[in-house]
């Protein structure tokens, strides 16, 4: 039965739990696309090894294609991962701007991992407006309403 038909999973997962969730999609029509680093999923050094390939890794990864994609070379990255999550995958501000100083990189300083509202869920409806009046969204008032106010 092939429910996720016309359905596109990208995969940032590794190794055990997310790979097995993304192969149940895939068998069930999803097209997945996993993410790799450089190197692959450390599932691929996983034995038993059938042809030079891992066998765990092929049953976890079944129908799924797979890119690799070095983030350290971004030259802009767009995150909105929860705090300390790109620092748990070698992707914070430190680490991209020492591996590639001519990027430019820029964090806002607000909603930063170490910021002053980096513990503030970003999600919630009643902070919509404050995030958009931080990014330059809403400026200017409506009437009845005062700059940056919710909807």
């Amino acid at each position: 039965m092939n429910v996720f038909t016309g359905l596109r999973v990208l995969d940032l997962s590794r190794v055990l739990a997310g790979p097995y969730c993304t192969a149940l999609l895939a068998d069930r029509g999803a097209d997945v696309v996993k993410v790799e680093p450089p190197g692959g999923d450390d599932a691929r050094r996983l034995g038993p090894f059938r042809d030079g390939e891992s066998v765990y890794f092929a049953q976890l990864n079944r129908g799924e294609r797979s890119i690799v994609l070095d983030l350290k070379k971004a030259d802009v990255l767009v995150e909105n991962f929860r705090p300390g999550v790109t620092r748990r995958l070698g992707i914070d501000h430190a680490a991209l701007g020492a591996a590639n100083p001519a990027s430019g990189l820029r964090e806002h300083l607000r909603f930063r991992s170490d910021g002053p509202d980096a513990r503030v869920p970003r999600l919630r409806p009643d902070r919509a407006g404050d995030v958009r009046a931080h990014g330059g969204d809403r400026h200017t008032g409506s009437a009845g309403r005062r700059p940056g106010s919710d909807w």
